[in-house]
């Protein structure tokens, strides 16, 4: 059996059951992507032994340090949760980094090209189900944004210049379509992606929307890792004190199956983007 073939049914496995608990519950097991980065590292000791080479490992090695670094930065800026940092990682090291085999590159832009597509859908398909609860308002700066887009367009109208009088038109057109969408965005992910909870319904890594204090003292703070086993003992405390009962928290998008789709077309198809050129 091939190491590709072995790499496609452990990233299918573990991609696979982190999907199912992403969907159904919105978090990963911690178990499930420490379990999918020990046996990526596995693999790739075993391949070494096997080829008599260090070069697998290496490779290993570099995946481990690239796409973790990407994914840290992802954590860190609070875009990503600890499972997908380390999912992140775990394909990483599995798939290895080799400047001349570019297959992790491409399963990183499988994995942005399907997570935009899919994050924009959900946000618009999360709008229009609760269009109610969102409440869309238009922001104030539109109005200038507007301005902008005449002038734009004027300027197009005024060249005299038929070849680019389209260009100037697109770009009146779309200006003021990308402001109200990256805005609707916003405004889903504030009123929507926001969700008031019971203090015994938090889990270690909740993201909540704002520092959490009790007597003027903080009890916990809002941070890229979410809240710590501490605090959450804090305040599970407080709760059975009756001293605070609820608080808000950020809820992110399924985002692991993201994982999957990239991994399959990766091996299938490669860059995808290459299939539109």
């Amino acid at each position: 059996m091939s190491y590709i073939l072995v790499e496609f049914i452990i990233g299918f496995f573990f991609l696979g059951i982190a999907s199912v608990y992403d969907m159904r519950t919105r978090e990963v097991p911690y178990w499930v992507s420490i379990s999918f980065l020990s046996t990526a590292i596995c693999t790739r000791i075993i391949y070494s032994i096997v080829t008599s080479s260090y070069v697998p490992i290496l490779h290993g090695f570099y995946g481990f340090l690239v796409l973790g670094f990407i994914g840290y930065i992802l954590f860190k800026f609070n875009i990503w949760g600890g499972a997908d940092f380390t999912i992140l990682t775990g394909v990483g090291c599995l798939m290895g980094f080799e400047l001349y085999n570019p297959l992790s590159f491409n399963f990183l832009t499988n994995l942005f090209f399907f997570g935009g597509i899919v994050g924009m859908f959900y946000s618009i398909y999360l709008g229009l189900k609760k269009s109610k609860q969102l409440n869309y308002v238009l922001p104030k700066y539109m109005n200038s944004i507007y301005i902008i887009s005449t002038i734009i367009l004027l300027i197009g109208l005024l060249s005299f210049k038929r070849n680019l009088l389209i260009p100037f038109l697109l770009f009146a057109i779309l200006i003021p379509l990308i402001v109200l969408f990256i805005d609707y965005i916003k405004q889903v992910e504030t009123k929507l992606m926001t969700v008031n909870v019971k203090i015994p319904e938090l889990t270690e890594g909740d993201w909540i929307v704002k520092d959490i204090s009790y007597k003027n003292k903080i009890i916990a703070k809002k941070k890229e890792y979410g809240l710590s086993k501490q605090e959450l003992k804090k305040l599970n405390e407080l709760y059975k004190d009756k001293k605070i009962t609820k608080v808000w928290i950020k809820i992110g998008m399924p985002f692991i199956p993201n994982f999957l789709i990239a991994f399959i077309i990766t091996y299938s198809f490669g860059n995808i983007l290459f299939l539109f050129l």
